[in-house]
């Protein structure tokens, strides 16, 4: 496994909290330990951690990842773009909803 370095080119989602507003989010910058060979990711930073249950598939050089908080993570081996969203949904939805994007590289 290596720890790679990634940066959202944007992120935009909706609010619950303004009555689910169309909303853009700060891009953030976070660290993540890929595997690609044993299909799997760890991050404090978007809580891919054991407790968490996260789970990867590799599909055509694409590994695809998604925690029991309702985190996704999919990532190119080929060109290390990746995709990342949020929907946490306890039933009284109060964390924002998101998608984003944007790139990594190796640390």
């Amino acid at each position: 496994s290596d720890v790679y370095y990634c940066v959202d080119d944007a992120a935009t989602g909706f609010s619950p909290k303004e009555n689910f507003a169309v909303s853009q989010f700060i891009p953030e910058r976070f660290k993540v330990m890929i595997d690609f060979e044993q299909n799997m990711v760890q991050s404090d930073d978007l809580y891919f951690k054991t407790h968490n249950k996260p789970k990867c598939v590799n599909n055509l050089g694409t590994l695809n990842c998604i925690q029991a908080l309702g985190q996704t993570f999919i990532i190119s081996k080929a060109n290390l773009k990746y995709f990342r969203s949020g929907m946490f949904n306890p039933g009284n939805a109060e964390d924002d909803i998101y998608v984003a994007y944007g790139k990594c590289e190796k640390f």
